[in-house]
């Protein structure tokens, strides 16, 4: 028994749900000898028992703490590739065929993080332009605001 209370293939069994695994196969994959039927008739036993219940949920809140950190720390990068374009004066063509690929990636992180992609008609070409320079500046700062205000709620 672990400090959990848990034997050897309770956690597995936890470890198999937490790969994505349903309750069935992760059941017959953590060691018990049960199948078909019966594996899902042990599986649906062990989900009512607290100590499982409760390891299961301590977990998922771990790991979903661990994935906010490196969300956040993925949208912090994305604001800086912002922040680095805007403070180029002089952009090479090397230069700037590698912001538009940061530029893109961090769109596209915004995009899969539900906060929306900003300005997609951004075009790097025409950054050094001053009206493009002012307008990825004012995406930068609302982008600085929304980020603080998600480090508020959280």
């Amino acid at each position: 028994m672990s400090k959990t209370g848990l034997n050897q293939k309770q956690r597995n069994y936890i470890d198999n749900l937490l790969r994505g695994m349903s309750q069935k196969k992760a059941y017959e994959e953590a060691g018990y000898k049960a199948t078909g039927d019966s594996a899902k008739a042990g599986a649906t036993r062990l989900m009512s028992k607290p100590k499982v219940i409760k390891e299961l949920k301590r977990r998922r809140e771990n790991r979903t703490r661990r994935t906010k950190s490196q969300l956040t720390t993925l949208l912090t990068r994305s604001l800086k590739t912002y922040k680095d374009i805007l403070e180029k004066e002089d952009i090479s063509e090397e230069e700037r065929r590698q912001l538009k690929l940061k530029l893109d990636t961090a769109k596209d992180i915004f995009d899969r993080c539900n906060m929306g992609s900003p300005d997609t008609e951004i075009n790097i070409e025409n950054v050094q332009e001053e009206n493009s320079r002012d307008k990825l500046k004012e995406i930068y700062q609302d982008l600085e605001k929304q980020e603080k205000k998600k480090e508020e709620k959280d």
